[in-house]
This record gives C-alpha cells, structure tokens and sequence, in this order.
C-alpha cells in the first residue's frame, strides 16, 4: 500500500479500511463523484466487519446511489494520515477501484448524497480530503500516458504505411530499364574478374 503522506509522531491514528470508486462512463471522459452538504468526494467509504473489499464497494454503491456497479478494476491501494473533525486522527486505507454504474437497484438510502458527473481537471483543489484529490491527479495522469500511448500508436502505424508505400513506389521503377543497362555486366566483369 503506497502512503501519500506523513505520520505525525506521537499521535494515535485510528486505522479505517476503504473501498471506493473512481466511477467513469463509457460514452465521455467524465468522472462520477458524489456531493453532500457542499462536499465531494469519491463514491464508497469504511469497509464494515466481514466484508470484502468489493463487498462494501457495492454496499456503499446501493447506499449512496441505489445503483450497482460492472466492469470494475483495481486502480490503487493508498495509505493517508489525517484529521477529521467528528473523528479524530485518521488512517484510511484506500482500495480503490474504476467502475461504471451498472443497474438502478433500489432508492438510495443516503438521501442527500448526489452523483454528479465532472471534468476531472475542474476539481483539483475541490475535493474533500487531500488523499482522494490525489486520487483524481492519478487518474488523469493515467489518462494522459493511455492518450499518449494511443497517439505513439498511431504515428507508428502511419510511419510503418508510409514506408510500406514508398517501398511499392521504389520497387515499380526497378522494373524500368535503364539507359546502357546492358554494358554494365560487361564492364562490371573485367572490373571484378573472377568475383562476378
């Protein structure tokens, strides 16, 4: 588990197991968060007794959105040490996960949680706590190396098709003949005596 940032020395944190979600939809590049009392933050929370990880994701899922989740992926697991008001000192251990929004299975029970879709470039410096705002900064610089991935692909394959053409080109005037191709063997012969 990778720690993002310091333990302070003396001070007893209390260690809270998670599981969250970075929720993305097919059709765009916008991210799913979830919104309550002019907070955001990523979707899921505490893993409870006897659960799994995934277990709690889909708990915390149905609780916040009535919805369950598919096509789910480990994406990174995070160390974080801070102060909560109403909790004290915390260390969360984040499990975390991309998904998208499966099937509406229920009401939501969480009635003022709110999913809202964003650009995740807009809300760096708007999240809730320092460790899931870091979170959203991983998940674009992922996206950049998969563009940049995709666009190292692409020029590639056009390098590649331009050589393929080029190569078509040279090779239809090697069938052309040449002006005095005929005494080159000749000349060639008495030049290299015994090797051609």
């Amino acid at each position: 588990m990778k720690n993002i940032d310091k333990k302070l020395e003396g001070v007893n944190y209390i260690k809270r197991p998670d599981a969250y979600a970075l929720v993305t939809r097919p059709e765009d590049e916008l991210l799913g968060i979830v919104t309550a009392e002019d907070k955001n933050f990523l979707l899921g929370g505490g893993i409870e007794a006897g659960e799994t990880v995934l277990d709690a994701l889909n708990r915390e899922t149905i609780e916040e959105l009535g919805y369950t989740l598919k096509n789910i992926k480990e994406f990174d697991n995070i160390s974080s040490y801070f102060y909560k008001e109403n909790n004290g000192y915390l260390n969360v251990e984040a499990h975390v996960f991309t998904a998208e929004l499966d099937k509406l299975v229920c009401d939501k029970i969480e009635l003022n949680h709110n999913l809202i879709w964003i650009n995740p470039n807009d809300y760096i410096g708007k999240m809730s706590t320092y460790w899931q705002e870091y979170l959203i900064r991983e998940f674009i610089e992922r996206k950049n190396q998969d563009y940049f991935q995709f666009a190292k692909a692409i020029a590639e394959e056009a390098l590649m098709k331009c050589l393929y053409l080029a190569t078509l080109n040279i090779t239809k005037k090697w069938n052309g003949r040449y002006r005095n191709w005929d005494l080159i063997p000749g000349e060639l012969s008495i030049m290299f005596e015994g090797r051609i």
